[in-house]
């Protein structure tokens, strides 16, 4: 799987990512909550609060600050018949446990395209600590790397997933 991340520093980020995440159009019949992460709202407006509640514990007050990471887990076209709800919770659940284990986070399946993405929205400081949540670049590909093996070995059948292989084969 691809995993793309980029992270958000305006305050309004917050209700403007979920409107988007949620919009018909991108879900598909119904939409598809994969997972919530210290999240206990039901709906747009309760997480919004809930991103923002936690953003005022934020130790570090600055006005650049990383407010919302929003992250996109993507599948090749190829994987999408061998998809199945458990597969995509495990994968995003195992990536969270990695990247953000203590953040706010939501995830959220998107079919509006040809290939199966999961856009995942993470606070950009830990859950009523108001620590940063944000790793370095090298940290993210070494989880990024983590992610695939374990792809490789619980979910054989995603071959057409496996991004760093697509990355070695183009270097070679």
């Amino acid at each position: 799987m691809l995993i793309k991340s980029t992270s958000r520093k305006d305050i309004k980020a917050f209700r403007q990512l979920l409107q988007y995440v949620f919009q018909k159009e991108k879900q598909g019949p119904e939409p598809q909550v994969v997972l919530t992460q210290n999240l206990l709202g039901q709906d747009i407006s309760e997480w919004q609060k809930e991103f923002l509640q936690n953003e005022q514990k934020r130790l570090s007050k600055r006005r650049n600050s990383i407010r919302v990471f929003h992250e996109i887990m993507s599948f090749a076209p190829e994987d999408t018949p061998h998809l199945s709800q458990a597969i995509i919770n495990d994968l995003v659940h195992q990536y969270l446990e990695r990247r953000a284990p203590q953040a706010l986070a939501l995830a959220v399946i998107h079919q509006d395209t040809e290939h199966m993405h999961v856009h995942l929205l993470i606070s950009g400081i830990t859950y009523r600590s108001g620590k940063s949540t944000s790793i370095s670049k090298s940290d993210l590909a070494g989880i990024k790397k983590e992610l695939e093996e374990l792809q490789r070995e619980k979910y054989p059948m995603l071959v057409h997933s496996l991004a760093l292989d697509k990355v070695k084969k183009k270097a070679a």
